[in-house]
């Protein structure tokens, strides 16, 4: 189970950092993804942009060094993308998830809104296996901090 758990906050850490590093070296595209949804002032696109960029980097450097505020970090994280394009979705806009970059940047993109829920909710079933584990082998990375 030890190889499972740490497979699992690897392979999460490594997915954060590429999908943080990636809207870092490209944060206008980010931005205007981000504005697209409509959900934030204008103004505070190209700031939420580096952001959650730099979220998605601490959470997998965190994650990688088995920090519990990392598990946290990522947990909130992926709860929020699901909402975000899960409004997306109910409104039908039809806009690039933003996930790993800009990989379309308007247009042709809804149905990847609904894979992008999918595969966080996976992502998340990750978080809670995490979670999970470290309940039951009473294991918080030796921090001294309680679930």
């Amino acid at each position: 189970m030890k190889i499972l758990y740490t497979s699992i906050r690897f392979l999460l850490a490594l997915i954060f950092f590429y999908s943080g590093m990636i809207k870092l070296f490209d944060l206008n595209s980010f931005a205007e993804i981000i504005g697209a949804y409509g959900l934030i002032s204008e103004s505070l696109n190209e700031l939420t942009a580096l952001f959650i960029s730099l979220l998605e980097i601490l959470g997998s450097i965190l994650l990688a060094f088995d920090s519990l505020a990392g598990v946290w970090l990522i947990l909130i994280m992926l709860l929020s993308f699901i909402i975000v394009l899960s409004y997306g979705v109910y409104f039908g806009l039809d806009l690039d998830c933003g996930c790993f970059g800009s990989e379309t940047k308007v247009s042709g993109s809804f149905h990847h809104m609904k894979e992008s829920i999918l595969r966080d909710s996976i992502f998340i079933l990750g978080v809670i296996y995490l979670f999970y584990y470290r309940i039951k082998n009473n294991f918080n990375g030796g921090e001294n901090v309680s679930i």
